[in-house]
């Protein structure tokens, strides 16, 4: 007997997914970083450029919600669902997969009588 929680499991707890989300996140700390690094260097050599050190974190934050709302790919929550669903399906229904692609060695061996 296959348990459907244990293929679900593997399929959507993947290391490489934790991986890649730490690493995006690490990304992103680091342009925040260098964006506060350079608005230190441009304020300290020339305070009345003030108003374009806060407009450039203005325009980072509206970039960073164009992308992530406006551009938005489907939901990966949904598609998880969607793919959890399909698999136990599958997983429960094993027994009947394997019985029809049994089926043309099945058909065969009947021709042959």
């Amino acid at each position: 007997e296959i348990k459907p929680e244990l293929f679900e499991n593997a399929v959507t707890n993947e290391a490489a997914a934790v991986v890649s989300g730490y690493s995006a996140a690490l990304a992103g700390l680091e342009i925040l970083g260098r964006i506060a690094v350079n608005m230190y260097f441009v304020l300290a050599k020339s305070p009345k450029s003030s108003l374009f050190a806060i407009g450039v974190p203005v325009f980072v934050v509206a970039w960073t919600w164009l992308r992530a709302e406006v551009c938005r790919p489907p939901s990966p929550k949904r598609e998880n669902m969607r793919l959890q669903r399909s698999l136990r399906e599958a997983v429960l229904s094993y027994d009947t997969i394997a019985a029809y692609f049994l089926r043309p060695s099945v058909n065969d061996s009947f021709a042959e009588r």
